[in-house]
């Protein structure tokens, strides 16, 4: 049986007080479990925040977690949307309260998840646009997609369905994994 065809992956929020090691090494567990699964599935890490993490983005900075993500997504040559840092942006800028975003400070409200999709929708145009469906669309160019990010936040291209290689070609000893930072 076939694995799914895209997967999102969310967990920057989640890993927000772990040690960066261990949060690479379970970000690698889940690409690698989804390869294994089904190395044609299609992987997108998304990034969504909290209104703790809101000062670091008004200061230009992403979350330690969100940079520790993105080590692991650029190593598999994985897509990335920072759909958080969007939602910052329009904060910052008094387009909406944090309340009206997320009344926990966490989880989004109707309006809050509208601005999530907001952001997404720009970067599975670029995909389509670049020549296919999102399970299949060619790379994309990262200017198409730089309004979500606003330099602010990481946006890697879409590859979906060109990023993918057969199993055998990716890392699979511990020596081959996301290295340590220096």
């Amino acid at each position: 049986m076939a694995g799914a065809a895209l997967v999102i992956v969310e967990f920057a929020v989640n890993d927000a007080d772990q040690p960066e090691e261990q949060v690479i090494a379970s970000m690698e567990g889940i690409v690698r479990q989804i390869q294994q699964t089904d190395a044609n599935t299609d992987i997108l890490f998304v990034y969504t925040f909290t209104k703790n993490q809101l000062d670091l983005y008004k200061d230009g900075k992403l979350p330690p977690a969100v940079q520790w993500h993105e080590r692991v997504a650029e190593h598999y040559g994985i897509p990335s949307v920072n759909i958080g840092a969007f939602a910052a942006k329009k904060i910052l800028a008094g387009e909406l309260t944090f309340e009206e975003f997320a009344r926990d400070g966490v989880h989004p409200t109707d309006r809050g998840y509208a601005i999530y999709l907001e952001a997404l929708k720009p970067y599975f145009a670029a995909c389509k646009a670049a020549g296919g469906t999102v399970g299949q669309a060619a790379h994309a160019s990262q200017d198409a997609a730089e309004p979500h990010c606003d330099g602010k936040g990481p946006m890697r291209p879409c590859r979906m369905g060109h990023a993918r290689r057969g199993l055998e070609a990716r890392p699979s000893q511990p020596d081959r994994r996301v290295p340590a930072r220096a």
